[in-house]
């Protein structure tokens, strides 16, 4: 390979890798569920893939959802816990969980690993956040999450161990990033290959 065709190649690869780099950034953003699909009463258990809620009702502004003390923070649809803490597992493992809470219990949010290990813990800023009857200095539609980095598998959400203590909106999660040499070259490689070979 003379010197113009190595500087040709060399040109070639990083030209491959900038294009690598501006084609995939957004593969890791995270996901939202604002639970509006949902019919007031029913049983949420998989209708969202990836995930798998148990303990979760859907509840509707002006039916079962008593909006004036649990307020959606987006349009007329909530879910609660019902009849134990509600807990949602991953099919595929996540970085970050977040939701908008209004509560009549202290919440506390566990997130554990593959092997069942507990990675992530965060609770409630109030023991009650309600619209009409809340804590001093409480609002309603509390921002509460939790994030490893090593990946979260399951997650459960407790207030009152007996369920009935809580109205969830606007859940987030956000996917573990895949190794960044792997994601952005790999897919590039057959394509660096045969430039390589047409310059030769």
């Amino acid at each position: 390979m003379s010197l113009l065709q190595r500087s040709q190649y060399s040109r070639a690869l990083i030209q491959g890798i900038f294009i690598c780099l501006l084609s995939f950034p957004l593969l890791s953003n995270a996901a939202s569920i604002d639970f509006e699909m949902l019919s007031d009463g029913d049983n949420v258990t998989s209708q969202y893939p990836g995930l798998t809620f148990s303990n979760a009702t859907a509840h509707k502004s002006g039916i079962s959802l008593n909006e004036f003390e649990f307020p959606p923070h987006s349009g007329v649809m909530v879910i609660s816990d019902n009849g134990g803490p509600l807990s949602i597992s991953f099919s595929s493992r996540v970085s970050m969980v977040s939701g908008y809470f209004t509560y009549q219990k202290l919440l506390t949010m566990v997130g554990y690993d593959a092997s069942n290990n507990a990675v992530a813990t965060s609770t409630s800023s109030f023991s009650n956040n309600t619209a009409m009857s809340g804590s001093l200095g409480s609002n309603p539609n509390e921002l509460i999450s939790i994030a490893f980095s090593g990946g979260i598998s399951r997650l459960t959400i407790t207030g009152d161990i007996g369920g009935a203590s809580f109205a969830l909106d606007d859940l987030s999660h956000k996917p573990v990033p895949i190794p960044a040499a792997l994601f952005l070259v790999a897919p590039c490689l057959p394509a660096l290959f045969f430039r390589r070979r047409r310059i030769a």
